[in-house]
């Protein structure tokens, strides 16, 4: 009867240690952690294909293709009147559009991370909040109006 009275006292005091020792919350070391504990309260948000047309020499020389995702502050946003969706398209494609350093005759000299950075920092900008804190590119393409031509010739 002692011994089973004992060995309960050995597994109540087991589990209680070890339900104490795995129940300590991990110590925070650095900004790394934070800002991990960060991206919880980002939500990401997908939108439709964006096409823009480059207009250079007072003529359309191409249209720049843009599939992209967006980790945007869900409080922030939440204070938006306008639905994000149509904000984020709207300053895209005058972030794009407006962007004369885009050399469509050079696209191995262009910089997606600058590229991204701007997008960013546009939309920052224009909306006086740092809503947007990434963009994340799943598609990015430059067709010239000479290849779109080509393609609706092949279709009929």
């Amino acid at each position: 009867m002692i011994k089973t009275i004992l060995a309960g006292i050995w597994a109540a005091a087991v589990l209680s240690g070890s339900v104490w020792f795995f129940g300590q919350p991990a110590p925070i070391k650095g900004a790394e952690e934070d800002k991990g504990a960060y991206f919880g309260s980002l939500e990401t948000v997908k939108l439709e294909t964006i096409v823009v047309p480059i207009v250079r020499q007072s003529s359309v020389q191409g249209y720049i293709i843009l599939e992209s995702v967006y980790s945007i502050d869900t409080e922030e946003a939440a204070s938006l009147s306008v639905p994000i969706q149509y904000i984020l398209r709207d300053l895209i494609n005058r972030s794009i559009y407006g962007n004369t350093n885009i050399d469509i005759y050079r696209l191995e000299k262009f910089d997606l991370v600058k590229f991204q950075e701007t997008i960013v920092s546009d939309i920052n900008a224009k909306l006086g909040k740092n809503i947007v804190h990434d963009v994340m590119i799943q598609r990015l393409n430059f067709m010239t109006k000479e290849e779109i031509r080509d393609e609706q010739l092949r279709r009929s």
